[in-house]
């Protein structure tokens, strides 16, 4: 798992390889598509290097009335931050929503520590545009490689034919590899992601283990 202080340099990487294209880009892009700068990069949510779901987005959940200094930030114990009591409400509800029915089935906290979610843009917008591209591409490409080496379930909840440019997702077994069935990709539930995938990452999730830390 990249503690706190690893997760803030990462960021802190990627805002320094993506800032000239991410001004660039702002310079001329529609309202929708422009990035929000002032809430800085968002590379990932949860622990992605161990989490057995991990959900391929097109760019980060976030609450779009924070700012830098208010956004969120980790907690011990609550990797996937939006499912913690402390997080803003709206991220809050974002991500129950999201994660329902995993939450009926195993608690908040647990799934907080078995899901994870990876942007291709780790950038906050109010529409993510397919057609950016950022330096920080291969970073998020290779830590979907990562995950699908370890053989985490992958849930491609948009942009396929751009993270199959990362190899080991191209070749992930299809049963690894998800597809969400309904309008709302990003929701695990055995309606979006079908009986055999769901009752999988369950019993994946159920066995995952982890350690119980306080704030």
């Amino acid at each position: 798992m990249f503690s706190q202080l690893q997760r803030r340099a990462f960021a802190e990487t990627i805002a320094l390889e993506d800032g000239d294209a991410v001004a660039a880009h702002n310079a001329r892009a529609a309202a929708p598509h422009r990035i929000r700068v002032e809430l800085g990069a968002l590379p990932f949510d949860g622990d992605v290097m161990h989490a057995p779901l991990v959900l391929l987005v097109g760019s980060p959940a976030c609450d779009m009335s924070a700012t830098r200094s208010n956004r969120g930030s980790l907690r011990r114990g609550w990797p996937l931050f939006g499912l913690c009591p402390d997080a803003p409400s709206g991220l809050r509800a974002l991500w129950g929503a999201r994660l329902a029915s995993l939450i009926d089935a195993f608690g908040a906290q647990h799934v907080a520590n078995s899901v994870a979610a990876l942007p291709l843009t780790p950038w906050a917008c109010d529409e993510h545009d397919e057609r950016l591209r950022l330096p920080s591409r291969t970073r998020m490409l290779e830590l979907a490689n990562v995950a699908a080496r370890r053989g985490a379930f992958l849930l491609v909840t948009g942009c396929e034919e751009l993270w199959t440019e990362a190899p080991d997702v191209a070749t992930l077994d299809c049963l690894l590899r998800l597809h969400p069935k309904s309008f709302r990709p990003t929701h695990v539930s055995v309606e979006n992601v079908g009986a055999t995938a769901w009752h999988a990452i369950c019993r994946r999730i159920e066995s995952h283990h982890w350690k119980r830390l306080t704030a």
